[in-house]
This record gives structure tokens, sequence and C-alpha cells, in this order.
């Protein structure tokens, strides 16, 4: 009976390192499609912190980027952004434009202190 035990794990150990080994053979002989990137970023001469970005017809798809007709427009002089400024009374602060401009006072005629209590539609400053 224990002989018997002993040829059973033999031969389940056996199958098992089999099974293993079998795995363990050379990855397919298939080569993988190479691929192709989908953008290529080329260096302007004589500039060094400027790139040309070239994409592909792949990457204006996916990224859905269209082309339009240039055209004339009326547009709104001023946009409205919505945030929210935590400063401690009588600190400086440091005014961060998300856009190239220059910092007005609001119509109020005063930019508020660091530190005062605004009410909804106060406006801190113009940009």
């Amino acid at each position: 009976m224990k002989i018997n035990l002993i040829r059973c794990r033999a031969l389940l150990l056996g199958a098992a390192s089999g099974l293993m080994l079998a795995g363990c053979g050379k990855a397919a002989s298939e080569k993988p499609a190479a691929k192709v990137a989908p953008a290529e970023v080329r260096p302007l001469p004589n500039e060094a912190s400027l790139a040309d970005v070239v994409l592909t017809q792949q990457a204006f798809d996916r990224l859905g980027i269209t082309t339009g007709q240039v055209e004339l427009k009326d547009a709104r002089r001023s946009r409205e952004f919505g945030g929210e400024a935590m400063i401690p009374p009588g600190s400086t602060a440091v005014v961060v434009s998300p856009l190239a401009g220059t910092v007005r006072v609001p119509e109020s005629g005063t930019i508020p202190v660091p530190g005062s209590r605004l009410q909804l539609g106060d406006g801190v400053c113009i940009l």
C-alpha cells in the first residue's frame, strides 16, 4: 500500500514536471509587426528649444484633429474663469494666468486683500 502511494506521487510529480518543461520551448517563429511611431519630432536648424512635429494620418484620425477655413467671427473680449483662492490674511498672492495678458483692477475699483471674504460674482482681477 505504501509502495503504491509512493508510485502514485512519483507519477504525478513526473507528469507535472513534463508539462512544465513542455512550456519552456522556444518562442513562436513569427516576428511581431514593426511598430510605426505615430509622430516624428525633428529639431529645427538653429533652434535649440523648438521642434517640428510631424503626425501620421493614423495619429490625426486617433486624435480627432480636423482643419477648417480661416474666417472672421465676432468674439467676446473677455472670458470668465472660475477659481478658488485660499491665501492666509496679510500674505502676498501670485497671479498665474492661463493665457498671456495684463492684470487689471476689477469693476469694483480695488483688488481684494488676501484673506477677505468675497460674495458670489465679485471680481478679483481682470486678465
